[in-house]
């Protein structure tokens, strides 16, 4: 991210087109300040105000307490930049700027992308916002992890390989899941920063609690979706990072690369028999469930905002709710609008069953490693064992 330049006159003349305060950056669209941004993604759809003068025609200068008259005011420039299909600028030269390059200006501690980030249409409907942002996030973690799987392989992939299309797959090994798994949780605070920006606000500690949990969840709800997806004739195949998959048979060739001497065959049967319970019911749970990609990515944003069982401040949790609500909101549109379904409540509470489902996977994963570690499969130092410890973060992790 390039840092603000303080001798850009553009800079120094936007301001937030609801309060008249400075704004550094487009949010949702708008030349919005910051504060105004994080009220109204409070506001919408969780409190009724009323009008402090009584008249719905309040000044709304920077520090004013109106809060109907500062929501009646956004939804009324937000539902203007829906029916013209661009954003509102705060004057002529910043609509050039906006016109011809769709890389907003950012405040320079805005180290997450805000939610007018250019990776999302300034024309798209507001009613599928943080399903865009989320959308986009996803495309770029993914991206991050194909790309870095198949450059760390051994073998060397020829660059034109290196897309969805034509991505090579390959069976995992116990040192290739502990490499994807470091590949995956290294690319989650950046999923979050893209896709929910008051993420990038929080202090380290927080947004890693946020994002291990986060990790243990989605690692088994995405390998499960992208297995039926990808490997819909194989029953027994799990997706194992992005370009790897695994079965619960563990063939000999899954420990040719332990770091330790290893009773294979003791181990191996073991942990068939261990996981091979787990793996059925994951892969059978998405085939029946037939998730299309906006369902995934619904589930996914409101897998990464629950946090009920998390130690967290309350501005954060407040955070987690505005977003479960807004997610909530989109999901009915999106049933309504997109799919024309009027009866979808069947549906709507399969899909929230994942979260129950795959929320249980941490118990599971963490009795799984432990039985790896008293096996020799993995080392205490493991990472992948180390973060399931509840003294997390691993060690030699350094959070300032």
């Amino acid at each position: 991210m390039e840092p603000i330049n303080q001798n850009n006159p553009i800079d120094k003349c936007r301001k937030c087109l609801i309060c008249d305060g400075k704004s550094n950056a487009a949010r949702m669209g708008l030349d919005m300040c910051r504060a105004c941004a994080t009220f109204y993604k409070r506001a919408t759809g969780k409190k009724f105000y009323e009008c402090l003068s009584g008249t719905n025609k309040c000044a709304l200068n920077k520090g004013d307490a109106c809060k109907k008259c500062r929501k009646d005011k956004i939804d009324k420039l937000l539902s203007n930049m829906s029916d013209t299909g661009k954003p509102k600028v705060s004057n002529p030269s910043s609509t050039a700027s906006t016109e011809s390059d769709p890389v907003p200006l950012r405040d320079a501690h805005d180290t997450p992308c805000d939610p007018s980030c250019s990776n999302i249409d300034a024309g798209a409907s507001n009613s599928a916002l943080i399903l865009n942002r989320v959308r986009s996030a996803y495309k770029n973690m993914s991206h991050t992890r194909l790309t870095t799987e198949l450059l760390t392989r051994p073998s060397i992939i020829h660059p034109m390989l290196i897309t969805d299309e034509d991505c090579p797959f390959e069976q995992a090994t116990a040192g290739t899941i502990e490499a994807v798994n470091r590949i995956l949780i290294s690319t989650i605070p950046v999923f979050a920063r893209l896709a929910f920006p008051e993420f990038g606000s929080l202090s380290k500690q927080h947004q890693w609690m946020i994002a291990k949990k986060f990790f243990i969840r989605f690692r088994f709800y995405e390998a499960s979706y992208r297995a039926d997806k990808l490997f819909p004739e194989e029953p027994d195949r799990l997706c194992a990072g992005y370009t790897y998959w695994f079965t619960h048979h563990y063939d000999e060739g899954f420990y040719k690369d332990c770091p330790n001497v290893i009773d294979v065959q003791h181990v191996k049967t073991s942990m068939h028999q261990f996981c091979k319970e787990h793996h059925g019911r994951f892969k059978g749970f998405m085939k029946r469930l037939k998730m299309s990609e906006p369902e995934f990515l619904y589930i996914t944003a409101l897998m990464f905002w629950t946090l009920e069982d998390l130690e967290l401040p309350n501005y954060v949790t407040e955070i987690g709710d505005g977003y479960r609500a807004s997610i909530m909101r989109e999901m009915h549109a999106y049933f309504l609008e997109e799919r024309k379904m009027e009866n979808y409540a069947a549906r709507l509470g399969e899909l929230l069953t994942a979260i129950q489902t795959f929320d249980m996977t941490e118990a599971r994963m963490k009795q799984n490693l432990e039985f790896m570690r008293l096996m020799n499969v993995l080392s205490d130092d493991s990472f992948i064992y180390q973060i399931q410890r509840e003294d997390a973060p691993p060690r030699n992790f350094v959070l300032l």
